[in-house]
């Protein structure tokens, strides 16, 4: 009995040691692998430049203009901005607190007052790409 407790206790810490080896090794390569990929990464952002400086580039040769912004609701009733394509509830809060409340507001927007609210909602051509201009024209119109 007391063979059997003792062999059993030796392959207890055989497979302890082969696994504390076996872990510090997958360690030190996945450690290995982290710098390389961390290298890469230093690399790849010397070799292209960061999204933030093609959009500031953008912005250079598209002058902003801020568009009509209201300081409250006209009558403290806001138009529903959500009915338009591209805007959820967080992006009509981004705009609401902004001063865009209605609509109306939003269809008189021009090229330059739309990248003004790209930059301000951080969401670079949002307007132009989901066409809340005309979007919000044709529901003036109904």
């Amino acid at each position: 009995m007391n063979y059997l407790l003792t062999e059993i206790l030796v392959y207890l810490l055989i497979s302890g040691l082969i696994g504390v080896v076996v872990g510090w090794t997958i360690r030190g390569v996945l450690k290995k692998d982290g710098l390389k990929k961390e290298n890469n990464l230093e690399n790849k952002e010397e070799q292209t430049p960061p999204i933030e400086h093609v959009y500031e580039s953008e912005k250079a040769t598209l002058k902003t203009k801020v568009p009509s912004l209201l300081t409250a609701p006209r009558d403290g009733k806001k138009d529903n901005l959500s009915i338009l394509k591209g805007i959820g509830p967080v992006v009509e809060e981004k705009l609401n607190k902004l001063g865009i409340y209605h609509l109306d507001q939003i269809s008189s927007w021009n090229a330059e007052e739309q990248a003004w609210i790209d930059e301000q909602i951080l969401f670079p051509r949002k307007v132009e790409r989901e066409e809340w201009v005309r979007q919000a024209k044709e529901l003036s119109k109904s």
